[in-house]
């Protein structure tokens, strides 16, 4: 029905909203940025591709501070910058 229809539309958008904040789509987002691959990201961060494919997939994805350190240094910023600074 029409109605199913609209909720599940409204529900996905809130899991794009919900995503779009999340660690691994921040990382994208930087990445993106300074045009960066994500074989690149790892060259320079000393992390896996596949980590870091996981990490931007995985809304959810638990990841080490030494991690998101390693990755936010080759994105030249800070955790906290990358994280937590609207303007990034």
């Amino acid at each position: 029905t029409l109605g199913a229809v609209s909720a599940n539309i409204k529900v996905s958008k809130e899991l794009d909203s919900e995503r779009r904040g999340s660690m691994g789509c921040k990382i994208k987002e930087r990445r993106e940025m300074l045009r960066m691959s994500q074989e690149d990201l790892s060259r320079k961060s000393g992390v896996s591709r596949q980590t870091i494919s996981s990490i931007e997939n995985a809304p959810d994805k638990n990841v080490s501070i030494k991690t998101l350190e390693k990755i936010a240094v080759a994105l030249d910023t800070t955790v906290g910058e990358l994280f937590f600074d609207r303007s990034v």
